[in-house]
């Protein structure tokens, strides 16, 4: 006969299992998408426009430019950079507002409850627990000294600086020295420029190489 408690354990962490990749599936799908907290909603990241315009640099200039040309190019430039910056700042806006959601969603929020208080008496390691698992590698990102993802960026990076900062002066008064390996970080910046490249197009693209900054 079979015991009905094992069999409930088992039948939960099927339905772990099954919730992690129904939400990292949907988080991919997602991945244009950020919560608007003003509006409440979910809103699509649009791509920025970035006009071809070789005026405002005497690196790439072809021909000198009129103070009209010059000054339109400058302008055009704030304002394309301006609007990166807030695809950043959203992408960040939205990690951070998810941050630690596996503490506060179910299943895994009885999960991690259940993992701590076994540790705390001493049945458990807490890194041993699945939750941990959970937690650390597959379904938050911002772990990097633990476990780095494949796509790092610096959206994961900030998202870290915060959580160190909040969970040490929560928890102890202090913020311990946040370390990341240099590997980790120059992985981070070149992930971070594919990832705005992948928000921007050119709406001229008669010309070619990539322009200085």
């Amino acid at each position: 006969m079979s015991d009905p408690i094992l069999s409930e354990i088992l039948r939960q962490d099927e339905m772990i299992d099954a919730r992690a990749e129904a939400i990292a599936e949907a988080r991919a799908r997602a991945g244009r998408m950020f919560f608007n907290r003003n509006k409440g909603f979910f809103s699509e990241i649009k791509k920025v426009r970035i006009k071809r315009d070789t005026n405002g640099d005497s690196r790439v200039a072809i021909i000198v430019p009129s103070i009209e040309q010059f000054e339109r190019a400058n302008y055009s430039h704030r304002n394309e950079v301006a609007d990166l910056g807030l695809v950043f700042i959203h992408l960040l806006e939205d990690a951070v507002q998810k941050h630690d959601w596996t503490k506060t969603e179910e299943p895994y929020r009885s999960l991690f409850y259940q993992d701590m208080v076994a540790t705390m008496e001493g049945r458990l390691k807490f890194e041993d627990g699945k939750w941990a698992k959970y937690h650390y590698t597959d379904l938050e990102r911002h772990h990097l000294n633990r476990h780095v993802p494949d796509d790092v960026n610096l959206v994961d990076v900030v998202e870290m600086l915060c959580d160190c900062v909040a969970a040490g002066l929560a928890r102890s008064g202090e913020v311990r020295p946040v370390e990341i390996p240099n590997d980790v970080l120059q992985d981070a910046v070149k992930n971070t420029v594919k990832l705005l490249r992948g928000y921007a197009e050119i709406i001229d693209d008669n010309v070619s190489e990539a322009a200085p900054c």
